[in-house]
């Protein structure tokens, strides 16, 4: 008699598991958009949602930008918030702000961000 296959998963497994933040980011930002700020490509994503294991490395990258993009909708539309990471940001000296955030990390961008909402920047 067939039964059904379950993976088993341990609790450890479910907490690393960042397949939740990558549906908010793609939910809040469109699929495209989210494979050009984590520098993939679309259908790498499309993968992700279907269950293909992400790298460790990845996984940091989604929840530092989880992290970034929550504070962003801080200040920007949801619209800008792509704009802002992919484009030529003062605050960096022209640099865009997704590549400080790949050498530097998050803090940096969440600094300037939060420099933009307490009116540091304008």
């Amino acid at each position: 008699m067939w039964a059904p296959s379950f993976e088993k998963t341990s609790l450890a497994e479910e907490a690393l598991s960042v397949r939740p933040v990558l549906m908010q980011l793609i939910a809040g930002l469109k699929r495209a958009s989210v494979a050009r700020i984590l520098d993939v490509h679309p259908a790498m994503i499309t993968r992700w949602e279907k269950g293909e294991p992400i790298s460790a490395e990845m996984r940091g990258r989604l929840l530092d930008v989880h992290a970034v993009v929550l504070h962003a909708l801080q200040v920007f539309r949801p619209s800008i918030v792509p704009m802002w990471l992919l484009g030529s940001e003062p605050a960096f000296n022209g640099a865009r702000p997704i590549d400080v955030m790949a050498t530097r990390g998050a803090g940096p961008l969440l600094d300037a961000l939060k420099g933009v909402r307490d009116g540091a920047f304008m």
